[in-house]
Protein backbone atom coordinates (compact mmCIF):
# COMPACT_ATOMS: atom_id res chain seq x y z
CA UNK A 1 0.00 0.00 0.00
CA UNK A 2 3.02 2.27 0.88
CA UNK A 3 4.47 1.75 -2.37
CA UNK A 4 1.59 2.53 -4.20
CA UNK A 5 1.16 5.75 -2.48
CA UNK A 6 4.37 6.89 -3.39
CA UNK A 7 4.10 6.07 -6.99
CA UNK A 8 0.58 7.85 -6.93
CA UNK A 9 2.67 11.00 -5.36
CA UNK A 10 4.84 10.63 -8.32
CA UNK A 11 2.56 10.55 -10.95
CA UNK A 12 0.97 14.18 -9.43
CA UNK A 13 4.45 15.47 -8.96
CA UNK A 14 4.71 14.49 -12.61
CA UNK A 15 1.27 16.43 -13.37
CA UNK A 16 2.27 19.33 -12.03
CA UNK A 17 5.77 20.28 -13.21
CA UNK A 18 4.65 22.54 -15.30
CA UNK A 19 4.27 25.29 -12.65
CA UNK A 20 6.45 23.84 -9.81
CA UNK A 21 9.78 22.16 -10.88
CA UNK A 22 13.56 22.46 -10.25
CA UNK A 23 15.53 25.45 -11.47
CA UNK A 24 18.99 27.12 -10.36
CA UNK A 25 17.40 28.63 -7.68
CA UNK A 26 15.82 25.48 -5.89
CA UNK A 27 17.63 23.98 -2.59
CA UNK A 28 19.40 20.88 -3.07
CA UNK A 29 17.90 18.09 -0.38
CA UNK A 30 20.48 17.58 2.87
CA UNK A 31 23.05 14.84 2.66
CA UNK A 32 21.05 13.46 5.96
CA UNK A 33 18.14 13.65 4.11
CA UNK A 34 19.21 10.96 1.13
CA UNK A 35 20.74 9.27 3.37
CA UNK A 36 17.61 8.20 5.59
CA UNK A 37 15.14 7.74 2.27
CA UNK A 38 18.04 5.65 0.83
CA UNK A 39 18.17 3.64 4.27
CA UNK A 40 14.90 3.54 4.63
CA UNK A 41 14.09 1.95 0.76
CA UNK A 42 16.75 -0.87 1.65
CA UNK A 43 15.15 -1.87 4.65
CA UNK A 44 11.87 -2.05 2.64
CA UNK A 45 10.63 1.02 5.69
CA UNK A 46 8.92 3.36 4.35
CA UNK A 47 6.69 4.45 7.49
CA UNK A 48 8.82 7.39 8.55
CA UNK A 49 9.61 8.91 5.48
CA UNK A 50 8.01 12.30 5.79
CA UNK A 51 7.73 15.03 2.75
CA UNK A 52 7.58 18.83 3.54
CA UNK A 53 6.88 21.49 1.50
CA UNK A 54 9.86 23.83 0.02
CA UNK A 55 9.53 26.92 2.32
CA UNK A 56 9.66 28.98 -0.74
CA UNK A 57 8.09 28.15 -3.27
CA UNK A 58 9.70 28.71 -6.93
CA UNK A 59 7.98 28.51 -10.40
CA UNK A 60 10.01 27.04 -13.33
CA UNK A 61 11.39 30.55 -15.64
CA UNK A 62 9.69 29.59 -18.96
CA UNK A 63 10.10 31.26 -22.32
CA UNK A 64 9.33 34.79 -23.15
CA UNK A 65 7.61 35.88 -26.29
CA UNK A 66 8.04 38.93 -28.30
CA UNK A 67 4.83 41.43 -29.05
CA UNK A 68 5.99 43.83 -30.95
CA UNK A 69 9.91 46.09 -31.40
CA UNK A 70 9.81 49.75 -31.90
CA UNK A 71 12.57 51.59 -32.42
CA UNK A 72 14.05 54.72 -33.39
CA UNK A 73 17.47 56.15 -35.44
CA UNK A 74 19.82 58.74 -36.96
CA UNK A 75 22.50 58.20 -39.49
CA UNK A 76 24.59 60.93 -41.49
CA UNK A 77 27.14 59.51 -44.58
CA UNK A 78 27.22 60.27 -48.34
CA UNK A 79 24.69 60.11 -51.19
CA UNK A 80 26.28 60.16 -54.62
CA UNK A 81 23.00 60.69 -57.59
CA UNK A 82 23.88 59.95 -61.16
CA UNK A 83 21.52 61.16 -63.65
CA UNK A 84 22.16 60.11 -67.45
CA UNK A 85 20.93 59.09 -71.03
CA UNK A 86 22.50 57.53 -73.94
CA UNK A 87 24.97 61.01 -74.47
CA UNK A 88 26.48 61.63 -71.41
CA UNK A 89 25.72 61.32 -67.82
CA UNK A 90 26.45 63.84 -64.25
CA UNK A 91 26.80 62.92 -61.05
CA UNK A 92 26.10 65.37 -57.66
CA UNK A 93 27.31 64.49 -54.05
CA UNK A 94 25.16 65.08 -51.27
CA UNK A 95 25.50 65.02 -47.36
CA UNK A 96 23.20 63.15 -45.65
CA UNK A 97 20.92 63.30 -42.48
CA UNK A 98 18.42 60.53 -41.89
CA UNK A 99 15.79 59.75 -39.02
CA UNK A 100 13.91 56.95 -39.04
CA UNK A 101 11.00 54.71 -36.90
CA UNK A 102 10.39 51.04 -36.68
CA UNK A 103 8.44 48.35 -35.63
CA UNK A 104 9.23 44.86 -35.78
CA UNK A 105 7.89 41.05 -34.31
CA UNK A 106 10.26 38.65 -33.60
CA UNK A 107 10.19 34.99 -34.27
CA UNK A 108 12.01 31.40 -34.70
CA UNK A 109 11.97 29.88 -38.02
CA UNK A 110 14.88 27.59 -38.27
CA UNK A 111 16.80 28.01 -34.81
CA UNK A 112 16.35 26.68 -31.61
CA UNK A 113 13.00 27.11 -30.21
CA UNK A 114 11.59 30.32 -28.30
CA UNK A 115 15.04 32.03 -29.40
CA UNK A 116 13.50 34.34 -31.82
CA UNK A 117 16.76 36.01 -33.09
CA UNK A 118 14.52 36.49 -36.65
CA UNK A 119 12.70 39.75 -37.13
CA UNK A 120 10.50 41.17 -39.81
CA UNK A 121 10.48 44.97 -39.99
CA UNK A 122 9.13 48.02 -41.79
CA UNK A 123 10.12 51.73 -41.17
CA UNK A 124 9.62 55.03 -42.23
CA UNK A 125 12.27 57.71 -42.86
CA UNK A 126 13.16 61.00 -43.70
CA UNK A 127 16.19 61.44 -45.29
CA UNK A 128 17.48 65.61 -45.98
CA UNK A 129 19.64 66.26 -48.56
CA UNK A 130 19.94 69.89 -48.71
CA UNK A 131 17.27 72.63 -48.63
CA UNK A 132 15.79 72.12 -51.69
CA UNK A 133 16.06 68.12 -51.62
CA UNK A 134 15.26 65.47 -49.62
CA UNK A 135 13.27 62.08 -49.64
CA UNK A 136 10.53 60.16 -47.08
CA UNK A 137 11.00 56.18 -47.57
CA UNK A 138 8.50 53.35 -46.72
CA UNK A 139 11.13 50.30 -45.95
CA UNK A 140 9.70 46.27 -45.16
CA UNK A 141 12.51 44.17 -44.39
CA UNK A 142 14.15 40.81 -42.48
CA UNK A 143 17.08 41.49 -40.01
CA UNK A 144 18.82 38.54 -38.55
CA UNK A 145 19.98 38.83 -34.89
CA UNK A 146 22.91 36.89 -34.31
CA UNK A 147 22.65 36.35 -30.67
CA UNK A 148 23.98 32.66 -30.96
CA UNK A 149 27.35 34.18 -31.63
CA UNK A 150 27.53 36.48 -28.91
CA UNK A 151 31.09 38.73 -29.26
CA UNK A 152 30.36 39.48 -25.44
CA UNK A 153 27.71 37.91 -23.05
CA UNK A 154 26.82 38.18 -19.23
CA UNK A 155 23.76 37.20 -17.39
CA UNK A 156 21.70 40.45 -18.21
CA UNK A 157 23.16 41.72 -21.51
CA UNK A 158 25.05 40.27 -25.02
CA UNK A 159 26.74 42.20 -27.72
CA UNK A 160 26.43 40.19 -31.43
CA UNK A 161 26.53 41.29 -34.86
CA UNK A 162 23.09 41.57 -37.10
CA UNK A 163 22.54 41.86 -40.95
CA UNK A 164 19.64 43.13 -42.79
CA UNK A 165 17.96 43.21 -45.73
CA UNK A 166 15.08 45.70 -46.83
CA UNK A 167 13.32 47.01 -50.21
CA UNK A 168 10.68 49.82 -50.45
CA UNK A 169 9.30 52.87 -51.95
CA UNK A 170 10.56 56.53 -51.58
CA UNK A 171 9.13 60.35 -52.91
CA UNK A 172 12.04 62.55 -53.84
CA UNK A 173 11.22 66.58 -53.59
CA UNK A 174 13.38 68.64 -55.03
CA UNK A 175 11.96 71.91 -55.53
CA UNK A 176 8.67 71.80 -56.24
CA UNK A 177 8.71 68.46 -57.51
CA UNK A 178 7.91 64.97 -56.67
CA UNK A 179 9.46 62.15 -58.13
CA UNK A 180 9.02 58.31 -57.10
CA UNK A 181 11.51 55.49 -56.62
CA UNK A 182 11.92 51.85 -55.74
CA UNK A 183 15.02 51.49 -52.79
CA UNK A 184 16.89 48.43 -51.58
CA UNK A 185 19.07 48.79 -48.36
CA UNK A 186 21.32 46.49 -46.73
CA UNK A 187 22.35 46.88 -43.15
CA UNK A 188 25.11 45.19 -40.75
CA UNK A 189 26.59 45.52 -37.24
CA UNK A 190 26.28 45.81 -33.94
CA UNK A 191 23.60 45.42 -31.24
CA UNK A 192 24.20 45.30 -27.16
CA UNK A 193 21.09 43.84 -25.80
CA UNK A 194 20.01 44.42 -22.28
CA UNK A 195 16.98 43.56 -20.16
CA UNK A 196 14.22 44.38 -23.34
CA UNK A 197 16.56 47.43 -24.63
CA UNK A 198 18.67 47.06 -27.94
CA UNK A 199 21.28 49.84 -28.78
CA UNK A 200 22.50 50.02 -32.57
CA UNK A 201 25.70 50.60 -34.18
CA UNK A 202 25.29 49.83 -37.88
CA UNK A 203 27.14 50.53 -41.05
CA UNK A 204 23.73 51.03 -44.41
CA UNK A 205 24.30 50.64 -48.06
CA UNK A 206 21.20 52.32 -49.58
CA UNK A 207 20.35 52.83 -53.28
CA UNK A 208 17.28 53.86 -55.04
CA UNK A 209 16.13 54.02 -58.75
CA UNK A 210 13.76 57.52 -59.31
CA UNK A 211 11.63 57.36 -61.91
CA UNK A 212 12.84 60.89 -63.61
CA UNK A 213 10.10 63.19 -64.99
CA UNK A 214 11.63 62.90 -68.78
CA UNK A 215 11.37 60.35 -70.56
CA UNK A 216 14.74 58.35 -71.53
CA UNK A 217 16.64 59.86 -68.78
CA UNK A 218 17.84 58.27 -65.97
CA UNK A 219 18.05 58.61 -62.16
CA UNK A 220 19.76 56.29 -59.57
CA UNK A 221 21.60 57.31 -55.82
CA UNK A 222 23.62 55.44 -53.36
CA UNK A 223 24.66 56.40 -50.29
CA UNK A 224 26.83 54.90 -46.92
CA UNK A 225 25.26 55.84 -43.84
CA UNK A 226 26.59 55.25 -39.84
CA UNK A 227 23.48 54.57 -38.23
CA UNK A 228 22.64 54.82 -34.09
CA UNK A 229 19.75 53.17 -32.43
CA UNK A 230 17.62 51.98 -29.78
CA UNK A 231 14.96 49.59 -29.78
CA UNK A 232 12.40 48.46 -27.08
CA UNK A 233 11.01 44.90 -27.16
CA UNK A 234 7.72 44.11 -25.71
CA UNK A 235 7.30 40.33 -24.40
CA UNK A 236 5.28 38.55 -22.47
CA UNK A 237 5.46 35.47 -20.50
CA UNK A 238 8.15 34.49 -17.47
CA UNK A 239 10.68 36.24 -16.81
Amino acid sequence: MIKQTLLLLLLLLTLQAAENSWTTETPSLPASKTQTIIEAYEANNTQNITFKDDPKKIYITTSEDNILVLGTSFSFGLTQERVYNTRGEYTTDYSLFSGKVTLGKDFTLWHQDYTQPSRFLVSYSYNYLNSETGYQEVLFGYEERMRYWPLYKTSKATLYPTLSYALGRAQLSRKKYHIQGQTSEITTGLSYERHNFEYLVTLVYHQASWEHPIEGIGDESSSYNLNFGANYRFMYGAR
